[in-house]
């Protein structure tokens, strides 16, 4: 992906976790979900398993890979 989409989409979540080394584990982990909730958010979105991930937990989400990043 070279450019990025507005807001939450599973390709943004998919961008960030690869841009900051992140893991699947370690990104549901620092939302407090569990592994199959996680999941549900990369999906596509015409996925029927697909799940959209709240504005209020995307938000947290950023937050807590800015706060990630200034630790390094």
């Amino acid at each position: 992906m070279t450019q990025l989409e507005i807001g939450y989409t599973p390709n943004n979540l998919k961008y960030f976790l690869e841009k900051n080394g992140m893991t699947q584990k370690d990104a549901y982990e620092m939302l407090g979900k569990s592994r199959s909730a996680f999941q549900r958010h990369l999906h596509p979105v015409d996925n029927p398993n697909h799940c959209t991930m709240l504005h209020k937990e995307w938000v947290s989400f950023l937050a807590l890979i800015e706060a990630r990043r200034n630790e390094k």
